[in-house]
Order: structure tokens, then C-alpha cells, then sequence
């Protein structure tokens, strides 16, 4: 996140000796920027989530992930060889593998550099100008989107860990210079920061690279803090190893203090959630991989052996890849699709536990029940499980007999699911279809149109609105007429259980309740499209002017690069000056213990004094004080 500190919050920090080995403080700043493009990516990818009610085991089985990765070294003239060479490289990489090996995340080293420059040493929060910094970034960063660039500077200020770009959808290739995450020396393992030089800040800040926020963001109890379920509501960051900690008291689950993505000690740390798991394995980043990958291949396959391959941030490359990408995204939408019939089909259906057709009888109904009747009942099977299995079987068929012998309860179980099984005090078609559209229909469309209307109105999702919008308009219109219509909808009567039909193996036709579901998973697939093929399908270019408008968007790029990298430096700058007012303190802890609350109260009483309300309140006490002075009296009492 984009950090903002000011003198009165550095008095608060954990004050570091200047000379000595080793350090001995609180953890630094974690210095990564949220950007709205960050959260339009993380809340377009939330939304995804919730409306396909995915969870981790959704990913299981699945292939591990490897990320290339490059390792980059910034020391200054006075450090020795050993300082961040490759044995304590090699150590922090197997630390990373260690922490995300459980996730089926894997880094692979393809590369090193080491570079000795005191001014680059300080990296991109020490006060250094932004053009030398951007020629480094340039000059060393590798690979594209898909990986993994780490830079290790030995003279990071001391107040700040590290820092790391989130993913984003559609980064332009212009940028990605600036992708990747810059670490402090002394948090690598073995580093001279006590109980953070496990080599688990890097582990932290490539949580951000995979799209992780922190468990405390927003720093409140009742907002959506880092958008996963599964990690307590935090309002706070941790600092040390707390044995219990509990910031928001009136929400379920205690703060995860041994979460990554907390500011835990590194003794602390512990685990990623199923749900950061799922967000880190997201399909969301897993194209710009598999891209990689297959543009790769490409080359490999239709460039001979020696001749040039094109080279990255060229049109050609970059027009490849977008092909390749469009490709990719495609292919995976059309295995989601497939996947959806997979399920519905193994899920079965009563028609296809009794063994009739959706057209039969009750007459064939009652008769298919009473053979199978005298196969399972329980009092052929012999005792123990085998009877226990066969008694919950017979129960299954007759709740199916049941159901598709009366009229009733078949037109809604046919409509809405085995969920009419449990619906009680309904009797007619129309009992059952009203409790239908208020149970299952009117929840899902008003939570959907609510989402879409507030992602909308916070500036997300903007790209296809107008058809999201009709999307869900045409869902509603065919979900309406399929739980209301005595007969089957033509689209599932005449198109896809004929298609089914004629597909080779064994496909049951579909039911109303099946059509709804599968129509459902594709609006979802309808919606990926739009977020992720949308912006590729564009024109790159705009027509007429397009070449001015390419170079007025990268020249107000380069401006707002040149404006952050002034502020990152007064940012600094403040803090070495608040490190300057404290060094008469910077020996005495009890004193700095005290200072805190003090500040705290200042900081207060300060924010109080200086609100507009209070000021025209105190103003107008003093105005009545005044009416009843004696003349010549001064003063504002």
C-alpha cells in the first residue's frame, strides 16, 4: 500500500540503533502500492469467485506452478563478497520453495546479477533519483509478466522491509520494468535484523506479487479487509509473536497472527490460508503463465535453430503474445463450460436413478420402483454395512418414487432441484413455484445486480457494463420462463438434449433445473470473457491519432513515475528527520516507550483542535465570553 508516514507516526515506530550488528527492532514497512488497477484486478477476480461459490478444493488435483525467477544484488564498495552472495541467494530460495512448496508453488533461479553502487544500494526508498533507478530496473529486470524479478539492496532504510507490485489485468508491456519486488538485506536468512531474517519478508511480499493484501487491510473490523473469506477480520498489524491477539472482539476468529501476510516476527509465521491459496493459484494469473509458456514452445517450434527470435517489448512479440493470450483465455472458457456438464452430469438426476426417461409415466414410474424395490430392499441384504448402504438406497428411490408420481412435486422438482424435497407446506404447482422464485430466484439475481451496481459505482468493472447488464437481463428472462412454462424450453427440448443424444458415450438429457444451473456457469464464463478478452480485442491504436494519443499516454506515465519517485523521496526525507529529532531518545527505550501514548494523544487532540465544527464551536464560546468583559479587556478567556 502506498504509504504515507508523517513525523508525529515515526515517533511511533520502533527506533533502530544506527551502528551495530544486529538490529534489533519491530518489523519495517511493507512499502507495496495498491493501486486502482490493483483493485479493480482483485475485486473483478472476487466477484468471480463468490458467483461461481469456488473454494481451494475446487483447484485439487491440480499441477504444480513454477515461476522463473532472477535474483538481482544491489551492495555498496564496503561489503564484503559474502554479503548477499550466491550461498545466501541459494538459502533464500530454498526458503521461498519451503513456504509455498505446500501450495504447488515452486520458483525456479534462471539468473543472477550483482552490481556495487552506493547510491543504487539504498533502492528505490532511499532517497535516490528516479531516472538511475529506472535505467537499473531496465537494464536488469528479465523475463515478462509471468516472472518473478527480486532485487536485495544491502542499504534499504531501515524502517522499510520491502515492497512488491501487485498483479494487475492488461499491464503494458512499457512497464514491466517495474514489476517485481525489492527486499532489504538483512531479512534474508542469517541477515543482522533479529527475529526477521528468516528470509520471510521476500516470502510476504511475493504474497503481493500472487495478489495477497494484507490481513489488516483497511484497518477495520466491519469493511472487506484483504477480500478472502477464510483469514479473521483484523483491524491492526501484528507486531512480535503474540501467543493470542484479537483486534476486531465482535467478529468470529482471532487476528491470524501466524498468517504471511501479517506483520509478524518471522518465528511467527506459519501458513497461507485455502483461500489465499486459491487466490495465489487464480486463473487470473495463470494465463500470463501459460502464455509464457506457449509463446515459447512457439518460437521453438517455427523458428529454426540459431536464427533470432523476436525480442520482448517489440510489435511483433507483443502482438504474438496477445494472440497467444487471446488463445489461451479462450480455450480454458470452453474447459469451464465442459467441466459445468461434467459435474451436472455426474450428479445425476431422479429419472436417471430410476432408470425412466423425463417423458415417463407414473404407470413406468411406480413399476421401475417396485423391481428395484425387490433388488435393494434392506431385508434381502445380510446384517452390517452392506444393509445400512442398502436401506439409504432404498430411501433415495422411494423419495424419487415419491417425487415423480405426483404431479406437483415433479413439475418443481423438474424446475428447481432435489432441493423440493425438503419444501414443506406446499401443495399445488403454484405453491412451489412461488416458493421457488422467492427461495432460489429473487436472492440470486438481487445479490447479483447488487454486486454489479456497487462494483460499478466504485469504478470497477467497466469495460462491457452495457452487456454484463443484458447478460444477466437474458438469464432472468430464460430462468423466468423455464420455472414457469409447462413444458420444457425449446432451447433444452430442441437443441441440446438432441445434441446430447447424438455425442458419443452415455449423456443424460437435461432437466429445466440442470439448463439453469449450466446457463448460470456460462454468465460467469460470459463475464471472464469481458474482464479478460474484452480490453485484448480492442484496437491497439485508435484510427486517426492514435500514434499521438500512445505517446501523450506514455509521456503522462513517465510524469507520474518522475511524481512518485519525489514523493517516495520526501517520504524519506521525513523520516530521516524525525530519525534526527529522536537520537537523544535512540538509547533510552523507557523513553521511547513513553513517547508513544504522548504522541498518540497529540496526534488526537491535534486532529480535534483543528476539525472546522470545533474551531466555529470554540469560536463562537469565546465570541459569548466576550460580550460580558469589562472595557479594555484583552485576551480571548
Amino acid at each position: 500500500m502506498q504509504v504515507k508516514r508523517i513525523a508525529a507516526a515515526a515517533a511511533l515506530l520502533p527506533l533502530a540503533s544506527a551502528v551495530g550488528l544486529p538490529k534489533k527492532q519491530g518489523r519495517g514497512w511493507c512499502a507495496t502500492e495498491v493501486t486502482e488497477g490493483n483493485l479493480r484486478s482483485i475485486a473483478a477476480l472476487r466477484a468471480t469467485e463468490l458467483a461461481s461459490q469456488s473454494d481451494a478444493s475446487s483447484l485439487r488435483p491440480r499441477q504444480a506452478i513454477v515461476i522463473p525467477t532472477y535474483l538481482h544484488v544491489v551492495v555498496n564498495s564496503s561489503a564484503s563478497a559474502s554479503v548477499l552472495g550466491e550461498e545466501a541467494l541459494r538459502v533464500q530460495l530454498d526458503a521461498m520453495n519451503k513456504r509455498f512448496g505446500p501450495h504447488d508453488i515452486r520458483f525456479a533461479l534462471e539468473g543472477t546479477t550483482r552490481r556495487v553502487d552506493n547510491t543504487l544500494a539504498r533502492g528505490p526508498y532511499g532517497g535516490v533519483a528516479a531516472e538511475p533507478m529506472y535505467a537499473y530496473w531496465r537494464e536488469t529486470h528479465a523475463g515478462g509478466y509471468d516472472t518473478l524479478n527480486l532485487w536485495f539492496y544491502s542499504n534499504f532504510p531501515w524502517d522499510i522491509f520491502g515492497a512488491c507490485t501487485l498483479p494487475e489485468q492488461n499491464y503494458p508491456e512499457s512497464r514491466y520494468y517495474l514489476d517485481g519486488c525489492h527486499i532489504a538485506s538483512g531479512t534474508i536468512p542469517g541477515g543482522e535484523i533479529v527475529d526477521y531474517n528468516l528470509g520471510l519478508t521476500a516470502v510476504h511480499e511475493i504474497g503481493h506479487w500472487l495478489g495477497l493484501l494484507h490481513t489488516f487491510e483497511g484497518h477495520w473490523c466491519s469493511g472487506p479487509g484483504d477480500l478472502i473469506d477464510d483469514t479473521p477480520q483484523e483491524s491492526e498489524a501484528t507486531s512480535g509473536c503474540p501467543t493470542s491477539k484479537d483486534s476486531c472482539p465482535g467478529v468470529p476468529g482471532a487476528d491470524p497472527v501466524s498468517n504471511y501476510m501479517d506483520y509478524s516476527s518471522d518465528p511467527c509465521f506459519e501458513e497461507f490460508t485455502l483461500g489465499q491459496e486459491t487466490r495465489m493459484r487464480r486463473w487470473t494469473f495463470l494465463p500470463s503463465l501459460v502464455t509464457g509458456w506457449v509463446q515459447s514452445v512457439y518460437y521453438g517450434v517455427t523458428i529454426r535453430a540459431g536464427d533470432p527470435r523476436p525480442a520482448p517489448n517489440t510489435p511483433r512479440y507483443a502482438e504474438h503474445r496477445r494472440r497467444i493470450h487471446i488463445l489461451v483465455v479462450t480455450l480454458y472458457l470452453l474447459y469451464t463450460v465442459y467441466e459445468a456438464h461434467y459435474d451436472l452430469q455426474r450428479a445425476s438426476t431422479f429419472y436417471a436413478d430410476l432408470g425412466v426417461a423425463p417423458g415417463a409415466s407414473e404407470k413406468d414410474v411406480k413399476s421401475r420402483f417396485r423391481r428395484l424395490a425387490a433388488l435393494h430392499h434392506p431385508d434381502k441384504q445380510g446384517p452390517g454395512g452392506a444393509a445400512d448402504d442398502a436401506g439409504d438406497l432404498f430411501m433415495h428411490l422411494k423419495t424419487a418414487a415419491d417425487v415423480l408420481t405426483d404431479p406437483a412435486r415433479r413439475f418443481a422438482y423438474e424446475r428447481f432441484g432435489p432441493n423440493v424435497v425438503g419444501w414443506q407446506r406446499c401443495s399445488t404447482v403454484r405453491d412451489y413455484v412461488v416458493r421457488g422464485v422467492q427461495t432460489a430466484l429473487a436472492p440470486h439475481y438481487l445479490a447479483a445486480a447488487a454486486f454489479m451496481y456497487a462494483l460499478g459505482l466504485l469504478g470497477y468493472l467497466r469495460f462491457g457494463r452495457y452487456w454484463r447488464w443484458l447478460t444477466l437481463a437474458a438469464l432472468l428472462v430464460f430462468e423466468l420462463h423455464a420455472v414457469t412454462r409447462p413444458r420444457f424450453p425449446l432451447v433444452v427440448d430442441r437443441l441440446l438434449n438432441p445434441l446430447l443424444a447424438r455425442l458419443p458415450g452415455r449423456h443424460a438429457p437435461y432437466l429445466p433445473f440442470q439448463a439453469v444451473s449450466l446457463a448460470r456457469k456460462l454468465c460467469i464464463t460470459v463475464y471472464i470473457a469481458f474482464n479478460q478478452l474484452g480490453p485484448l480485442l480492442q484496437p491497439r491504436d485508435g484510427g486517426r491519432g492514435g500514434g499521438e494519443e500512445a505517446s501523450s499516454e506514455k509521456a503522462l506515465l513517465q510524469a507520474l513515475d518522475r511524481l512518485e519517485q519525489t514523493a517516495r523521496g520526501l517520504d524519506s526525507d521525513a523520516a530521516r528527520l524525525m530519525d534526527l529529532e529522536l537520537t537523544p531518545f535512540a538509547g533510552d527505550p523507557e523513553v521511547l516507550d513513553s513517547l508513544r501514548p504522548k504522541m498518540k494523544e497529540w496526534l488526537v487532540q491535534n486532529t480535534i483542535r483543528n476539525d472546522p465544527m470545533v474551531r466555529d464551536a470554540l469560536s463562537r464560546s469565546y465570541e459569548k465570553r466576550r460580550i460580558d468583559a469589562p472595557a479594555g479587556a484583552k485576551g480571548n478567556r
